[in-house]
């Protein structure tokens, strides 16, 4: 009797190699699902390799740790508040400015807050550090070009503190809770808060006056 042929072993499905910026692009998207589902703490090297589909030795190539890589993946998804065009008005600019503000916090939907949210009390201060770094800061700075712009001479000193208030309440809404941060909200702290502070003229006159975000 002729002996049986063994069975033929079936291939191992070939494995698809990521490169480059395919690659590169995976691991920054893993970063900012484990940061939004586990915290920044409980990120890990390792979570990130898993949840990207590849070894942790690729990471590891391209960084020395994660507050490297968590960096690196929040600059490429943050945007450039200096891309926020100026158009010379008042209002309109300001609106833009915090109006930039408003879409990060809102674009990660929440992320990046619940990351700053999980250091308060710490003595960590990375996220704040990066955040405040690529975003907060920049957006501060051109927010006092417009208030100087604006001002009739106002000390260097009050345009400093000017320049910090809408920034500070649109972080300390998303601290406090907030998921998102409505239009509406933006247009108030222009309008009730700045304007007035700055001599500007009253909310009630600038909203009927069709600019940008009207209130809904």
């Amino acid at each position: 009797m002729r002996p049986r042929a063994a069975d033929p072993v079936p291939e191992a499905p070939a494995r698809t190699r990521r490169r480059g910026e395919e690659l590169r692009k995976a691991i920054f998207a893993a970063v900012l699902e484990e940061l939004r589902s586990t915290g920044y703490a409980n990120l890990t090297m390792e979570s990130v390799a898993a949840a990207a589909g590849t070894g942790k030795s690729a990471l590891y190539r391209r960084w020395p740790d994660k507050e490297a890589m968590l960096g690196d993946a929040l600059r490429d998804a943050l945007p450039d508040p200096d891309e926020v065009p100026h158009t010379g008005d008042t209002r309109t600019d300001l609106i833009a400015l915090l109006g930039f503000l408003q879409s990060v916090f809102n674009h990660t939907s929440g992320t990046l807050f619940q990351a700053l949210a999980s250091e308060v009390g710490t003595d960590t201060g990375f996220m704040r550090a990066l955040v405040n770094e690529h975003v907060v800061a920049p957006c501060k700075r051109r927010i006092r070009e417009v208030l100087r712009t604006a001002s009739d001479g106002a000390p260097e000193s009050d345009l400093d503190l000017l320049a910090e208030v809408g920034p500070a309440m649109l972080t300390h809404r998303c601290l406090t809770g907030e998921a998102t941060i409505s239009d509406d909200y933006v247009v108030d702290v222009v309008d009730v808060v700045l304007a007035r502070l700055t001599g500007q003229a009253p909310a009630a006159s600038v909203a009927s006056a069709g600019s940008p975000h009207p209130r809904r």
